[in-house]
């Protein structure tokens, strides 16, 4: 396989994923996963 599939460290994605699901079942509340989504590609272009 490839380290980085289609550009995306899907490590970095997992381990997102896996600190917003504890902070849902710590709080039982709802979190705005999109405001807090890591960049999947590379540096921001400013665009």
């Amino acid at each position: 396989g490839q380290a980085l599939p289609h550009g995306i460290d899907v490590a970095s994605v997992a381990a997102w994923a896996r600190e917003l699901a504890g902070d849902v079942e710590r709080t039982g509340r709802p979190v705005d996963a999109g405001a807090r989504a890591p960049r999947l590609r590379g540096p921001a272009t400013g665009r």
